[in-house]
């Protein structure tokens, strides 16, 4: 196993973000995407064991208005929400972390949902508290 990248007692660990899609063409009304957003830890062999309900305490996802539940708090792993919709746009991922980490304040994340292909990701490197892992 490879050694994690170490900043005095602290750790840098990857995360992703973003969107995974599915086009349903025999949907019965102008919801034909299907998409599941999502805030995780990259798998990577480094980053093995640790487990990101260590890190993570809830991941708010804020969606537009015109969804009927547009604010959803998910408090445990897999920090995802699934939905369908008619078009793209545009979310909020806040990710709240546990005192351990050191990250007192929330990470706000802004993503648009990507209906092409099987979605998108993006990555967010930070710094925790080696205590964390």
């Amino acid at each position: 196993m490879k050694e994690k990248s170490k900043i005095g007692g602290s750790v840098e660990l990857e995360f992703e973000y973003g969107n995974s899609y599915k086009f349903l063409p025999a949907a019965p009304n102008s919801l034909k995407h299907l998409w599941k957003a999502f805030f995780r830890l990259k798998d990577t062999e480094m980053q093995k064991g640790i487990k990101i309900e260590n890190i993570v305490d809830t991941v708010y996802f804020e969606l537009d208005r015109f969804y009927n539940k547009p604010s959803v708090f998910i408090k445990e792993p897999p920090y995802e929400l699934q939905n369908k919709s008619f078009g793209q746009s545009v979310i909020q991922i806040t990710v709240f972390f546990k005192p351990v980490t050191g990250i007192f304040d929330p990470v706000q994340l802004f993503h648009t949902l990507i209906f092409q292909a099987s979605g998108d990701t993006q990555k967010l490197k930070l710094i925790v508290s080696n205590e964390a892992c």
